[in-house]
């Protein structure tokens, strides 16, 4: 594009967003759309992908029912699952 600094930003914007709104696309607001969609669903992904690997490891899940702990996340100190069994080696 040849562009630098906050033209570049709009017109990356507008191109996200199908062109200009005076030429028939969304305009900014349409890349901006775009571009928040894409960062909400990497970050979901992520975020699910890491409790994911959280529950197997502490197997928080499987025991929360009978300890039903106010601590969510293991304390640094302490090195067992909430049911007393030792975490799986990664």
């Amino acid at each position: 594009m040849g562009l630098t600094g906050v033209a570049a930003t709009n017109a990356g914007l507008a191109a996200l967003g199908g062109g200009a709104i005076a030429a028939g696309g969304f305009g900014m607001v349409g890349g901006a759309v775009v571009l928040t969609a894409a960062l909400s669903f990497s970050s979901a992904v992520v975020f699910d992908y890491a409790k994911g690997e959280f529950d197997t490891r502490y197997g928080y899940w499987s025991c929360a029912s009978e300890n039903m702990s106010t601590q969510f996340f293991p304390s640094a100190e302490r090195h067992e699952s909430k049911c007393g069994e030792s975490p799986k080696a990664s």
